[in-house]
């Protein structure tokens, strides 16, 4: 299974069409083994997909070893002979991997998201993002660069965040912790199963957003990080439709609304006069013009 992720990562990329058009791709590389594996992955595949590699590397000062990572980090680059530095980019690709996906869908699901939430994260973002690595495992990973060392290859040097293993974090928490426990009742097909859920609710979530282009009536307009609709459907049909095709809505537009949330969007939208302002949350807003309401970030709020 490891000898072959890169032939396994070349179809993954190539069947979802990850990387459509070739550009400039930044690698986020944190120092960690599985960024390190997706460098050294894409070292040998960005250039078959038309990508221009460039490494990224953020060192946030908050541990004391943080410089040392970021010249680790450098050095690799310089192996791979890649830049390290800001440009205007094509793609922002980072390495979260299945493991990362199950504990997002779990701790979706312990705070009480909805269902298109637990489709978890998603494999391209706003801004060129793409995670490429989503179907494979941190084991897959790690064993992808101890396969290299064990043919004689040098060793990648790999930085592993002390954070990673304090149960005081809800991820890490998780990890070590509940998933263990859960493994342990229901056996080692618990990762397998919470990603069918993931898959699922991304099934659903694709439905929605394909539900507000299929119905004529609610005249959908998406543009620029705007999303908008017509009212009137609104108000006639059943309050959780309603909501439901809200939360397509805002997602549309990149704005995450949760369950509660949308419950004060739909009466919003109903009854709430033309002019009216809705804060949404994370720097995003509803906003009302006669006949029509759009979801747009918050510094962009004026109706054209």
């Amino acid at each position: 299974m490891v000898r072959n992720l890169l032939q396994r990562l070349r179809a993954h990329v190539l069947d979802q069409k990850l990387f459509p058009e070739p550009g400039r791709a930044l690698l986020a590389v944190s120092g960690g083994p599985d960024s390190v594996a997706m460098l050294d992955l894409f070292t040998s595949l960005g250039p078959e997909v038309g990508l221009d590699l460039v490494v990224a590397h953020v060192d946030h000062g908050i541990v004391p070893e943080s410089g040392g990572v970021a010249e680790q980090v450098a050095g690799l680059a310089s192996r791979y002979q890649l830049p390290m530095y800001r440009a205007t980019l094509g793609y922002l690709v980072t390495a979260h991997h299945a493991d990362d996906q199950v504990e997002t869908v779990v701790f979706r699901f312990l705070r009480g998201s909805g269902t298109a939430g637990l489709a978890g994260i998603p494999a391209e973002g706003a801004g060129g993002v793409v995670r490429p690595l989503l179907p494979f495992t941190r084991a897959e990973l790690e064993g992808w660069l101890a396969a290299r060392t064990a043919a004689g290859d040098e060793p990648l040097s790999v930085y592993r965040d002390p954070a990673n293993v304090r149960d005081r974090h809800d991820r890490s928490w998780i990890r070590h912790r509940l998933l263990p426990h859960l493994r342990q009742r229901f056996g080692h097909r618990v990762e397998t199963r919470v990603l069918d859920v993931a898959r699922h609710a991304a099934g659903e979530r694709r439905a929605w957003s394909a539900l507000l282009r299929t119905l004529p009536e609610l005249e959908f307009r998406s543009e620029d990080g705007t999303a908008e609709v017509a009212r009137a459907p609104l108000q006639k049909y059943d309050k959780l439709l309603s909501e439901a095709l809200l939360r397509a809505l805002a997602r549309e537009a990149g704005c995450i609304v949760g369950p509660r949330r949308a419950v004060g969007l739909q009466q919003f939208a109903v009854s709430a006069p033309s002019g009216r302002r809705l804060q949404l949350g994370g720097g995003w807003e509803a906003e009302l013009s006669f006949d029509r309401l759009r979801i747009v970030a918050a510094d962009r709020a004026v109706w054209d």
